[in-house]
């Protein structure tokens, strides 16, 4: 990874984690690894002969691209250059920031089948996602984000981290508990799963409806609400060619405006100016509804 200037920087113990990882098997704590355009060849050979013996370790951290992040999301230079990974791989500065990495969690599945089972009819493609946004955004201002600030509130109020206070740059300070935002840096992660499924259902609603006119919204809807009775229907709509990362020009720009907009609404709505909130797109099993797990 980066030193605190931003420097390459690797030592001993990089190569010997993933060595120990190798032989000891552990599924928990994970092994991840920050890479760069000037990783060396050991620990490039080191990382793939672990990845060679399977369990998916270790997890590779774009170490440019994610700095370059942290510092868009406001933290500093030297923060984002000695970030650590936290979990799976969630980015987090160490040492004075209350990280809440899974903090918050939206399951888009869930919201775009609520919007599509209602009764509602649109005249072109670009109603419908007109539409489907607004709902989107109607639903997480009133429904997810103060059910997020609720979250946060207890936290704050039933939860006390004494010693983490003590070690956490900014608390001592400040006289108040991690919990409480005496930390420098305080994080509320908003989990956004299931972008992927998402759009690919606005890419057949798309095709299928408006493009092609193989059935109205009325028909498709029905199949969806009585799970797909016609299998003609399914294995069409599964055997469409056109989505979310297939390379298709129209879906990566489609996947990046509906990015886009989940980032802003987070971004953009904090329940607490002590507390930066930032958007992560994914969580385990996002992309299915709970009936199907």
């Amino acid at each position: 990874g980066s030193d605190e200037n931003g420097g390459y920087f690797e030592n001993d113990l990089t190569v010997l984690f993933m060595e120990g990882q190798k032989i000891l098997h552990f599924e928990q704590p994970s092994v991840s690894l920050k890479i760069r355009s000037d990783t060396s060849d050991a620990v490039w050979d080191a990382a793939l002969d672990l990845l060679s013996k399977g369990g998916g370790m270790p997890s590779f951290l774009n170490d440019s691209l994610i700095i370059r992040s942290l510092v868009r999301a406001g933290f500093s230079q030297k923060e984002a250059n000695t970030f650590c990974n936290v979990g799976c791989y969630e980015a987090t500065p160490y040492g004075n920031t209350f990280g809440g990495t899974v903090s918050g969690i939206i399951t888009l599945v869930e919201v775009f089948a609520k919007f599509f089972a209602q009764d509602a009819e649109y005249d072109t493609f670009d109603d419908f996602l007109n539409a489907w946004e607004a709902f989107l955004q109607e639903q997480y201002l009133t429904v997810y984000l103060p059910s997020f600030a609720a979250r946060r509130e207890n936290i704050r109020t039933h939860s006390a981290s004494t010693f983490l206070g003590l070690i956490m740059d900014g608390c001592i300070e400040s006289l108040k508990l991690p919990e409480q935002c005496g930390a420098q840096n305080n994080i509320f992660s908003v989990n956004l799963g299931g972008i992927g499924t998402v759009t690919d259902s606005l890419l057949c609603v798309k095709h299928f409806v408006y493009d092609a006119q193989i059935w109205t919204l009325p028909e498709l809807r029905r199949q969806v609400e009585e799970n797909y009775p016609d299998e003609e229907v399914l294995a069409l709509l599964r055997s469409y060619p056109v989505r979310f990362g297939s390379g298709d020009a129209y879906s990566n720009q489609l996947a990046a405006r509906e990015a886009q907009l989940l980032a802003s609404l987070v971004t953009d709505h904090p329940f607490d100016r002590e507390i930066k909130m930032l958007p992560s797109l994914f969580h385990f099993t996002g992309d299915i509804l709970a009936e199907e797990i």
